[in-house]
């Protein structure tokens, strides 16, 4: 059975087996991905190992208590600085010495500012008014935690309790809570819906 999603021009498509499987499944940007034995999936295996890893640079020291350090400076050589997009936003590259500061934590007193109210709505993928939606946030944070605290349970709960799984759907806030499982999308309109539900402005970045 062939089966395909159109959603706002993004077209998903998926080949189900008679048992219900999926054995190959084409979706945006060109990606393809096909059901295979476990042999032919890893015989052309190269790496090993966490491709975090594979790519990052020891500094051939521990930093110690990393959570509490305000500014990092690295000094790095060996690199051709205009590939790499060092210097922006948070961080700084200048000769030779990268230097990466601490993004400040939002003041979060006081009135929302009139332009992040609509981001406390629910939407059609973002159910943030359902019941079940407003049943989980209210177990995951407490009416009198702080903002930043009721957006850490939330996150910390999205991690242990939502299954990181491809799926092929339309991303629901409503049917990944059901379902507990879901990609990327899934797992940003269920945050999305949760952190509304709980009087935090979200909304989602996609790209």
């Amino acid at each position: 059975t062939k089966v395909s999603i159109d959603f706002m021009g993004s077209v998903q498509t998926a080949w189900i087996d008679e048992n219900g499987n999926t054995v190959r499944e084409a979706g945006i940007m060109g990606l393809t991905l096909e059901r295979v034995s476990a042999q032919e999936a890893t015989r052309n295996l190269v790496a090993s190992e966490d491709l975090t890893r594979s790519v990052s640079i020891d500094p051939g020291r521990a930093v110690e208590r990393p959570r509490e350090i305000e500014t990092l400076r690295l000094k790095l050589s060996g690199i051709d600085p205009s590939r790499l997009f060092l210097d922006g936003g948070r961080q700084r590259f200048e000769n030779g010495i990268l230097t990466i500061t601490r993004e400040p934590l939002p003041d979060t007193a006081g009135a929302l500012p009139p332009e992040t109210e609509v981001y406390l709505k629910p939407s059609a993928l973002i159910q943030s008014n359902h019941p079940n939606i407003r049943q989980t946030a209210a177990e995951i944070v407490s009416p009198t935690d702080p903002v930043n605290t009721r957006a850490k349970k939330i996150i910390d709960w999205m991690h242990h309790n939502i299954e990181k799984r491809p799926v092929l759907s339309v991303p629901s806030a409503l049917e990944t809570l059901k379902n507990r499982m879901g990609d990327c999308n899934e797992h940003a309109v269920l945050l999305a819906a949760l952190a509304r539900s709980a009087g935090i402005p979200a909304r989602v970045e996609a790209g």
